[in-house]
C-alpha cells in the first residue's frame, strides 16, 4: 500500500486567517515572529489519507497568521530521520532544530537561508547527505503590511 500526505489551507490575506487540513500528514509548525519561538499546529487533525475511505470527514482548524510569522510545512521524510548512533528525530527533534537554527539567523533572514540551514542542521543530525525517504520543506511568510 502506498500512502499519500495531504495538507489543504486557505489564506485570507485580508484577515491573516489560515484554514487547513490534514490527512496522514505531519503538523506544520508556525514561526511567531513576536515571540521568536515554533509552535506546532493542528493537534487532533490526525485523519485517514483522502480518498482511502469513501465519505471520510476531516475536521479543519484556523488560526491568525500575523504579520512576519513564518509556515513551515514539511514531509515525514524530514522528521523520519535516524542518527548514525541509532537516535530518532521525529516531529520534537524536528522542532527543536528548527528552534536552534532560527535562533543562529537574523530575524529577517530569507526563507531560502532558513531552509538551507535546516537541511544542514538535518543532514548533521543525520551524519550523511543520503535519507531514506524525501525531505521536503515549503516555507511561507506573511508579508509585513504596507503603509500609504
Amino acid at each position: 500500500m502506498h500512502l499519500t500526505t495531504v495538507i489543504t489551507a486557505t489564506f485570507d490575506r485580508d484577515t491573516g486567517e489560515l484554514n487547513y487540513a490534514y490527512a496522514a500528514h505531519p503538523r506544520m509548525i508556525l514561526w511567531r515572529a513576536r515571540e521568536r519561538h515554533w509552535y506546532p499546529l493542528g493537534k487532533g487533525l490526525d485523519g485517514l489519507p483522502i480518498g482511502f475511505i469513501a465519505g471520510e470527514f476531516y475536521t479543519q482548524q484556523r488560526i491568525r497568521i500575523e504579520p512576519g510569522d513564518i509556515l513551515l510545512i514539511f514531509s515525514d521524510g524530514a522528521t523520519d530521520v535516524f542518527s548514525l548512533d541509532g537516535r530518532f528525530l521525529g516531529a520534537e527533534g524536528f522542532m527543536e532544530l528548527a528552534n536552534q537554527t532560527m535562533t543562529l539567523l537574523s530575524p529577517n533572514v530569507s526563507l531560502h537561508a532558513f531552509a538551507e540551514a535546516l537541511v544542514g542542521a538535518i543532514r548533521r543530525f543525520h551524519g550523511c547527505d543520503i535519507f531514506v525517504d524525501d525531505l521536503t520543506l515549503l516555507t511561507l511568510r506573511r508579508s509585513r503590511l504596507l503603509t500609504t
